[in-house]
Parts: C-alpha cells; structure tokens; sequence
C-alpha cells in the first residue's frame, strides 16, 4: 500500500516480486545471507539509512536525509557509501550537501564515496562538483550513472 501510494501503478512495471522487511533503527536481521541494519537519518520524515554486510564487505546507503550520528555510527568502516546529495554546499533541511557527504565519507573511514540524487541541483555547476570532488584527494568520489557497476 505505501509503494502504491509514494508511486502509483510502479509495482506493475516490476518482472520480479517485492518481499518487504521492516527492520528498526538498533536491530540487525538477517535477509537473503545479507545482515541488515538501519539508523535514523535527518528529514522531514521519517526516514532510515542502511547497512549491508555480507560478512566481508559492507555498504552503507544513506536513503533520502542528512546524516546524524547514529547514521554515522552505522557508516563507520563501510566498504561503500551511498549517499544522496541535494545540493553542492548548501544545507537545505532533510537533505544532504555535497561537502557534507564528504566530511561524513571522510569520517567515517570510508575510501569510497557514491554521490546520488544530485543531478537537479548541479546542472551548470559541474565544473564545481569536479572541484569538490578532487579535493577530496585520496576519497574516491563519483556520481553512479544507470548501467554503472562497482565492485567493492
């Protein structure tokens, strides 16, 4: 009901079926061999961050919000971060920034840094995210394009 409400006839485009799991901030469950966690992150509404462990590798994804220390805590020694950045460096409530993300990347000790939900905000700005992005020196920073593929 809340996919069809966020998304009207979109279950109907899917081949495949969507099992849906409900996992509270502070639990860990096991999904399909994987470990899922999740923290709050900052927004509007409520909106939770997760963690995928696979026992060797783990990849943090921020979903829709700016990042708390809960959302930190979760992300500290990911493999990957995902994260979603609304604008470059401005902070706009329940939404992240692209200097955010850095700093968050950064002190969460990850060397990988996934920027999404970015595209809007940037247009005419590239020449500013690139600027950002190698500044960030020995973070490697990209923005995800569809069909890409990362191996962590």
């Amino acid at each position: 009901q809340a996919l069809e409400l966020a998304f009207p006839g979109f279950e109907q485009k899917l081949n495949y079926p969507i099992q849906f799991q409900e996992i509270e901030p502070e639990q860990a469950r096991p999904v399909l061999g994987l470990q899922w966690q999740t923290a709050a992150n900052h927004h509007s509404q409520r909106s939770l961050a997760a963690k995928i462990d696979d026992g060797e590798r783990k990849i943090f994804y921020s979903g829709d919000g700016r990042p708390t220390e809960e959302t930190l805590a979760l992300a500290h020694g990911c493999d990957l971060i995902i994260h979603e950045a609304f604008h470059l460096e401005e902070e706009t409530a329940g939404h992240g920034s692209v200097r955010g993300c850095l700093h968050f990347a950064r002190r969460a000790g990850v060397a990988h840094l996934g920027l999404v939900h970015l595209e809007r905000h940037t247009r005419g700005r590239r020449h500013e995210l690139e600027r950002m992005v190698a500044e960030a020196a020995a973070l490697n920073v990209f923005v995800p394009q569809p069909g890409d593929e990362f191996h962590v």
